[in-house]
C-alpha cells in the first residue's frame, strides 16, 4: 500500500469513528426508553470503535475482522427492532424473516470462529488458504443476507413513514454493498483489494453524514407528530365546552331575562379561563403568562 492510500485510510477510518461516535452519544443523552433508539445508538459506537481500530491497527490486525463482525451483529439487532415496530399490530406471522435473521446471526459467529481460527492457530499454508477463502466467501453471503434483510424492512415499514427510515437503510445498503464488492474482489483478485479497504473509511464518513440527516429528519417527524396530536387533543376537549355554552345561550333566550352586569362578567371570565388554559397547554411559559394577563385583568377590572 502507498503512503497516499495508507494516509487516507488511516484518517478517513478515524474521521468516521469520530463522527459514528458523535451520532450514537446524541442518541445517548436523548430521554427518551425507545428500543430502537438504544439499539441505534449501540451499533453506531460499535461502529465508531470498529472504525478506530482500524484507523490505528489496519486490516490486517487480527481484531479488525472481529470488530467488523461485531459491527455486523449489533446492526443486525436494530434491523431486528425495527422490524418488530413496523410489524406490531399488523395481521401475519413474521416467523420467515426471523428465521433470515437466524441465518445471518449464525454465519457471523461462524464467520469469526475462522476469523480467530486462522490467525491463532499454527497451521499449514493449505489449511489457511483455505479457511481465508471461506472467510471470505462467509462475508459475501452475510452483506448478502443483511441486504435483504434492508429491502425486507423497507417494504414492511408503513408506507406514510418510510420517508423517516429511507436514509438509514440507504446508508446500510451502501455500506453492505460496498463490503460485498470488497470481498468479491478479494476472492478473485487479492492484489487490487487494498485501495477499496482505504476508501472504505471515506465512504463510512459520507454514512455517517446521511444517516445524521435521516435521523434529524426522523425526530423531527415525531415533534410534528406531536404537535398535532396536541392541536387535536385540544380541539376536541373545546368542542364540549362550546356546545355547552351554546346550549347556555339558548336556555337565556327562552328565560327572556336580559342579562345583567354580572353575569356578562362571569362568561366574560369562564370563556377567557378556558382560553387561556387551552394556551397554557400549547404555549410556552413566556406566551403562558401574556395570556393570562390579557384574559383575566380586565374581567378583574
Amino acid at each position: 500500500m502507498s503512503v497516499l492510500l495508507q494516509f487516507i485510510g488511516d484518517w478517513g477510518h478515524a474521521l468516521a469513528a469520530v463522527l459514528f461516535a458523535a451520532l450514537g452519544i446524541f442518541l445517548l443523552r436523548r430521554r427518551q426508553e425507545a428500543a430502537e433508539l438504544r439499539t441505534l445508538s449501540a451499533a453506531l459506537l460499535l461502529t465508531s470503535a470498529w472504525a478506530l481500530y482500524v484507523s490505528f491497527g489496519g486490516v490486517s490486525k487480527p481484531l479488525s475482522g472481529l470488530g467488523e463482525s461485531i459491527r455486523n451483529a449489533a446492526w443486525l439487532l436494530a434491523l431486528f427492532v425495527m422490524l418488530r415496530r413496523a410489524s406490531a399490530g399488523r395481521q401475519g406471522t413474521i416467523g420467515a424473516v426471523v428465521a433470515v435473521y437466524a441465518a445471518v446471526a449464525v454465519l457471523i459467529l461462524i464467520q469469526t470462529v475462522a476469523d480467530l481460527g486462522w490467525r491463532q492457530l499454527t497451521l499449514s499454508r493449505d489449511v489457511q488458504a483455505a479457511l481465508i477463502t471461506s472467510t471470505l466467501i462467509l462475508r459475501m453471503m452475510t452483506a448478502i443476507g443483511c441486504l435483504l434483510l434492508v429491502h425486507q424492512l423497507y417494504t414492511a415499514w408503513p408506507a406514510r413513514e418510510r420517508d423517516r427510515v429511507a436514509l438509514l437503510l440507504g446508508a446500510l445498503a451502501a455500506m453492505w454493498t460496498y463490503d460485498f464488492t470488497l470481498y468479491l474482489i478479494g476472492y478473485f483478485a487479492p492484489p487490487r483489494v487494498t485501495a477499496l479497504y482505504a476508501l472504505r473509511g471515506l465512504l463510512m464518513a459520507v454514512l455517517a453524514g446521511v444517516i445524521a440527516i435521516g435521523l434529524r429528519r426522523d425526530l423531527g417527524g415525531r415533534v410534528q407528530l406531536s404537535r398535532t396530536l396536541t392541536v387535536q387533543s385540544l380541539s376536541a376537549f373545546a368542542r364540549p365546552l362550546r356546545r355547552a355554552d351554546r346550549g347556555g345561550g339558548g336556555a337565556d333566550r327562552d328565560d327572556r331575562r336580559p342579562l345583567c352586569a354580572g353575569d356578562r362578567d362571569r362568561r366574560g371570565v369562564l370563556r377567557g379561563g378556558v382560553g387561556a388554559g387551552a394556551v397554557a397547554i400549547a404555549t410556552p411559559a413566556g406566551a403562558v403568562a401574556r395570556a393570562g394577563r390579557q384574559a383575566f385583568l380586565p374581567a378583574s377590572l
